[in-house]
């Protein structure tokens, strides 16, 4: 429970000073602690409000900024906010603020590749932001996620049509699901001149979706399509 104490202090202090934002140690430890810990200590609790809250907020503050700062089309702000906001973009910066290190989890034997883990890192982004707004309201919560996030909105807005096409469209939704990867298999039928060509779009092993055409590339952007119903997006 000391070294706890010493850990969160320091990264207390540490924070506080890069980004101006005040931390509130009781409410860090929640933000820090994974639910396999509260059930085998009851005395903490779990990171899961706070996560809940994190999240909302993260969505806000960049949905705010994307219809303040562009004229775009809803599909076209809802993308680029997916992509922005994914679960690996946040364990992303879970992992540069060494979270993953600092978090409380149950007893595991993987234990040090579930502290990696995309899942993991990411909700305790969300349960950290959901700590600063907590204790510094909605402005200063602001600041700190546009400081983090600027950049990476404005790139993928240059790159906007990109998102836009099927394929671009479904890594985006897959990614921001935490489902991994698309990946395309593809077979063929018939002549050289006149080839049939049939493409699989497949997320974490199971097929979404199934188009064919003259071209391969035209084949796997049906099969793109077909994925992109199942979301009912």
């Amino acid at each position: 429970m000391r070294k706890l104490k010493s850990d969160v202090q320091k990264f207390i202090n540490s924070f506080e000073n890069k980004y101006n934002i005040d931390l509130d140690s009781k409410l860090l430890v929640e933000a820090l602690t994974h639910k396999s810990f509260s059930v085998e200590n009851s005395q903490f609790l779990s990171y899961e409000r706070l996560e809940f809250l994190g999240d909302s907020v993260i969505e806000l503050v960049v949905s705010e900024y994307i219809y303040r700062s562009y004229s775009l089309e809803e599909g076209q702000m809802t993308m680029i906010r997916a992509n922005t906001v994914s679960k690996a973009a946040l364990a992303s910066y879970a992992q540069k603020l060494d979270l993953g290190k600092m978090a409380l989890v149950g007893k595991n034997p993987e234990e040090h590749i579930f502290r990696q883990s995309t899942k993991l890192l990411g909700d305790l982004f969300e349960a950290l932001v959901g700590c600063i707004f907590l204790v510094n309201g909605y402005n200063k919560t602001t600041d700190f996620i546009l400081k983090l996030f600027k950049a990476v909105i404005d790139y993928h807005v240059e790159n906007s049509e990109k998102l836009l096409d099927p394929k671009g469209k479904l890594a985006t939704i897959a990614r921001h699901l935490g489902l991994g990867e698309v990946v395309y298999e593809y077979t063929s039928e018939g002549e050289d001149h006149n080839t049939l060509w049939t493409s699989k779009a497949l997320i974490d092993g199971h097929i979404r979706g199934v188009g064919q055409s003259t071209s391969q590339k035209d084949a796997s952007k049906k099969a793109a399509e077909k994925a992109l119903e199942t979301f009912d997006i």
